[in-house]
C-alpha cells in the first residue's frame, strides 16, 4: 500500500478544518408527540414541540499557571511580604518566595501608611517580615520561612508552568542569583525602615 498523495492529505486537513467549526455549532432539544425528550445536532422533524436550540462553542478547558495546591494554599493563607531594596537580605527573601512559586503581595514600609501597618503587626519596623495568612515571621531566616510555608500548604518548589510563565512574563533578562547556601541558612540581619515624617 502506497502513501497517500500529499495533496490528497492536504485536502483531507483542509475539509476538517472547515468542518470542525460545523460540528460544534448547533445543538437541538424537543420533546416529539409521545412526550419523550430528544436531544440531537440534526433539526427537528416539523410535529416536535418545545423546540430548543443552543449554540455550543468548541470545549476550553481554563488553565492557570499555578498549580491547583498554590491555588489552595494562597486562597486559604494569601502571603505578604514587608520589604523594600534593603540589600541582600530582602532579595534572599524574594528569591526564596520565587524560588518555591509562592504568589505574593509586597508592601513597600516607606510608605507611611503601610509602615503603620508593619508596626501594627509586628511592633517595629525590621524588614523584611512574612505574613502567611495569619502566621507573621519576623526577619529573614530560611528554616523559619519555609516552615511557615510548608505549614500553610504552599509546594516546595514551583512548577514548570510557573517557571515558564514567569519567563514570558519577565521576558530575556536573567532571573536574580539565588542566594548561598551558607547566607540561605544563616539568615540575613533585618534591616530598619528608614524615617518616614508623617
Amino acid at each position: 500500500m502506497s502513501a497517500p498523495h500529499p495533496r490528497a492529505r492536504s485536502l483531507a486537513l483542509g475539509l476538517l478544518l472547515i468542518a470542525a467549526p460545523v460540528l460544534a455549532q448547533q445543538m437541538y432539544r424537543w420533546t416529539d408527540a409521545e412526550g419523550r425528550v430528544h436531544y440531537s445536532d440534526q433539526p427537528p422533524p416539523k410535529d416536535a414541540k418545545n423546540i430548543q436550540s443552543k449554540n455550543l462553542s468548541a470545549n476550553v478547558v481554563e488553565t492557570d499557571a499555578l498549580p491547583y495546591a498554590t491555588q489552595v494554599a494562597r486562597r486559604r493563607n494569601p502571603v505578604t511580604l514587608y520589604a523594600f531594596e534593603c540589600g541582600d537580605v530582602c532579595s534572599q527573601a524574594k528569591n526564596l518566595l520565587r524560588g518555591r512559586g509562592v504568589p505574593f503581595s509586597e508592601i513597600d514600609p516607606r510608605q507611611p501608611a503601610n509602615a503603620e501597618k508593619l508596626k501594627t503587626l509586628t511592633g517595629g519596623t525590621d524588614v523584611p517580615v512574612l505574613q502567611v495568612g495569619e502566621t507573621v515571621v519576623n526577619g529573614f531566616e530560611t528554616g523559619r520561612w519555609q516552615t511557615a510555608l510548608d505549614n500553610a500548604g504552599y509546594p516546595a518548589s514551583a512548577s514548570s508552568r510557573q517557571v515558564g510563565a514567569a519567563s514570558k512574563a519577565s521576558g530575556p533578562a536573567a532571573a536574580p542569583a539565588a542566594p548561598t547556601q551558607e547566607a540561605a541558612e544563616a539568615g540575613g540581619t533585618p534591616q530598619k525602615v528608614p524615617a518616614v515624617a508623617y
